[in-house]
């Protein structure tokens, strides 16, 4: 039987791992994910070329999407480090030009954002939070009560919401995120109806909570995830988190968002990432050579002898 509870601690011990994911990502993963789709075989008597095998068939029989492909590569990578000691990833992981950035239309934004006030307000809130804020579901869980800030203020007095979002594996390090205007109604209308869990429980502070068997606790990634797949289901739009995060950037960007603040929304760490969701628009050409002509007018001019 694979001793994930070791293999646990070990993640702790690695820097380059735990700087990017939770201690409990891997070994949950998996558990509920890789163990039941190798059967037969098992985590100890795995082979480098079994998971090659069991990853080729995911991708072509199953249609794996690059990050159901790569997450269950680099949690088999971790897990090879840890049970036979070495020091580097035997499996490969898909290159970025294959992953795929579907993204809603606005028309069918619409469409759930016109259902929304006829849901629950367990159901709305997710799906206003999702994508309204283009936040991933694993740093959303996290968001302490707190930390958003439903009625913020503009220099011009317009109301807006904002959130603070700690950095995976940076204690302390946050980063102050918009939340949509039109998102803010909804969750209002979950903070009221939430489940409220007692005073000496420890997930009191959550923003996101949920009530199982009777008992509250912090909402799950998976819950927001399969509240917004079923709400998209319902309206007739195929959408989960990661269409919804890129759906946000991508219209963020055609309303005239910079590069930058899409950059600092989403959290990645270089323009890289972000510079697919905006197209380079011609009035941005003319402004940067505007400026540069204005530059280069102000420069001292080298004195001819």
């Amino acid at each position: 039987m694979a001793d994930l509870r070791r293999f646990k601690a070990w993640i702790l011990t690695q820097s380059d791992i735990r700087s990017t994911v939770t201690a409990e990502e891997y070994p949950r993963r998996l558990r509920n994910q890789v163990a039941k789709e190798i059967e037969p075989l098992t985590l100890d008597a795995l082979t480098e070329e079994d998971a090659i095998l069991y990853l080729a068939e995911g991708r072509s029989e199953h249609e794996w999407t690059f990050s159901q492909y790569n997450n269950r590569a680099k949690a088999l990578n971790a897990w090879f480090r840890f049970r036979d000691g070495r020091k580097d990833n035997p499996l490969r992981l898909l290159p970025e030009e294959f992953e795929e950035y579907r993204a809603l239309d606005a028309a069918q934004v619409e469409r759930i954002k016109a259902v929304l006030p006829h849901l629950p307000a367990e159901e709305a809130g997710p799906v206003a939070w999702l994508l309204g804020t283009g936040l991933r579901p694993g740093e959303s869980v996290k968001v302490e009560d707190g930390e958003v800030d439903l009625d913020a203020r503009t220099s011009d007095g317009r109301v807006v919401g904002t959130v603070l979002v700690r950095k995976p594996g940076k204690r302390g390090k946050r980063r102050r995120v918009m939340i949509a205007e039109w998102a803010l109604p909804h969750l209002r209308r979950y903070r009221e109806a939430r489940p409220r869990p007692l005073p000496t429980q420890e997930d009191r502070g959550a923003f996101w909570l949920a009530s199982h068997n009777g008992k509250v606790a912090r909402m799950q990634p998976g819950s927001l995830t399969r509240i917004l797949r079923r709400v998209g289901a319902s309206v007739g739009v195929e959408v989960n988190a990661q269409i919804a995060r890129h759906t946000w950037a991508t219209l963020a960007a055609q309303e005239g968002a910079s590069v930058l603040f899409i950059q600092r929304q989403l959290g990645h760490t270089t323009p890289k990432h972000t510079a697919r969701y905006a197209e380079v628009r011609d009035q941005d050409i003319i402004d940067g050579l505007s400026r540069l002509r204005a530059f280069k007018s102000h420069e001292p001019q080298e004195e001819i002898l």
